[in-house]
């Protein structure tokens, strides 16, 4: 992220950047694990949104096809 507000007027400056030690380290392999654990779980959230989202689509159409036997 570059802090834009401490560089006002000082044309021969380069702008200040803020980077933490973390961001230049590499990418260890239990880094990497959670990392795609995480994409795991994202994976798993947007299939379970789509199953919600077909089941619904289902049952929508099944009451506006016969409103009298999806109410029982």
């Amino acid at each position: 992220m570059i802090n834009r507000n401490n560089n006002v007027g000082k044309k021969d400056q380069q702008p200040h950047l803020d980077i933490e030690v973390a961001d230049l380290l590499p990418i260890t392999n239990a880094k990497k694990r959670q990392i795609d654990n995480v994409n795991y779980l994202l994976i798993f959230c947007i299939a379970f949104q789509h199953l919600m989202a077909i089941y619904l689509v289902l049952k929508l159409s099944l009451y506006i096809l016969n409103p009298a036997a999806s109410s029982q």
